[in-house]
């Protein structure tokens, strides 16, 4: 009878073993491909601020430029739609960043669309429009420019962090993972 019910105990160690470490590698897995998709959308977003910075300048010459031709329109041909490699490839796993950089995220990422849309309809050739058209729609340009700065730089920032956490194992393994690296931290003090 005692065998048995050793035999069981291992069984449903075993089990439990096997279920828990399923989950840890899941959990892991999506972690990884949370930081993997943070740091890629960090490296787009970050050119795209650096572009930003070189955009905003050239936008104001182009208001002044309008005001001056009186509503024409100076921009080059018209814009072929540029893809946003990291974007595209991980739209859907921004859910693996947390809701409020896959909010931000997504935020700047249409803002920046905005701005290739208001572009591609200015540099319509033949485009009929106003001067007080012209100066609204560069107006509306512009701001989707500075919001996708304003909430992008932070973005970066925040994205980068997230990157570089460290794995935290899920309940009930973290606490030995914490106690792990605290013992360590503890160890290399001494």
């Amino acid at each position: 009878m005692a065998s048995v019910a050793a035999a069981l105990i291992a069984l449903l160690g075993i089990i439990i073993a096997g279920f828990l470490s399923t989950i840890v590698a899941e959990d892991y897995r999506r972690f990884r491909d949370g930081s993997g998709l943070a740091a890629a959308l960090a490296g787009e977003l970050a050119s795209y601020m650096l572009a930003a910075e070189i955009m905003l300048p050239i936008m104001d010459g182009l208001q002044r430029a309008t005001v001056a031709t009186g509503g024409v329109s100076l921009l080059p041909l018209e814009l072929h739609v540029q893809p946003d490699p990291a974007f595209d490839a991980g739209v859907g796993n921004l859910g693996l960043l947390g809701t409020d950089l896959a909010e931000d995220t997504a935020f700047v990422y249409q803002q920046l669309r905005a701005f290739r849309s208001t572009y591609k309809l200015l540099s319509t050739p033949n485009l009929q429009l106003g001067q007080t058209q012209t100066l609204a729609i560069l107006a509306g340009w512009k701001g989707t420019l500075e919001r996708a700065q304003t909430r992008g730089k932070p973005l970066v920032l925040s994205l980068k962090a997230r990157a570089d956490q460290p794995y935290v194992a899920p309940w009930p393994l973290g606490w030995l993972q914490r106690l792990h690296r605290a013992t360590k931290r503890q160890g290399e003090a001494n």
